[in-house]
């Protein structure tokens, strides 16, 4: 057989937007900004049944034992609906069908009184063990 041509046709162009994971990478950076060293932040990939799942997971310093789980997400190759979950409350998820909505939902659960009370907590657990050590 002759040289095969190509099969694959025109590949579109790359989709505009920025995936679930990226937005909340960069909530962990600015998390990590704002506390200075004081609590450890994480975001852990998991593999579900045809699903990708990654938490936002926060600790005190030199204090891994408490490692909390603020928010999760799980979405398929389509991305979106895309689920939440407040680790922190474990209420049910919230489904966002779209980046837009996805923004919305993580605002609402990382700005909740609770995930700022256990944030909180972990300073203060932080700073209790850096006093502790000087």
């Amino acid at each position: 057989m002759g040289v095969t041509r190509n099969l694959w046709g025109n590949f579109p162009k790359t989709p505009e937007g920025t995936l679930p994971r990226n937005i909340l990478n960069k909530q962990r950076d600015y998390l990590d900004e704002a506390m200075e060293g004081e609590l450890i932040s994480e975001i852990n990939h998991y593999k579900e049944k045809g699903k990708v799942k990654f938490c936002l997971s926060v600790y005190p310093f030199e204090s891994d034992e408490l490692q909390t789980d603020i928010v999760s997400v799980t979405h398929s190759i389509n991305i979106y609906p895309a689920s939440l979950k407040n680790g922190v409350t474990g209420e049910d998820p919230w489904h966002a069908e779209d980046e837009g909505a996805f923004i919305k939902h993580l605002e609402r659960i990382l700005s909740s009184p609770d995930v700022m009370n256990t944030i909180n907590r972990f300073r203060l657990i932080a700073a209790a063990h850096k006093n502790s050590n000087t």
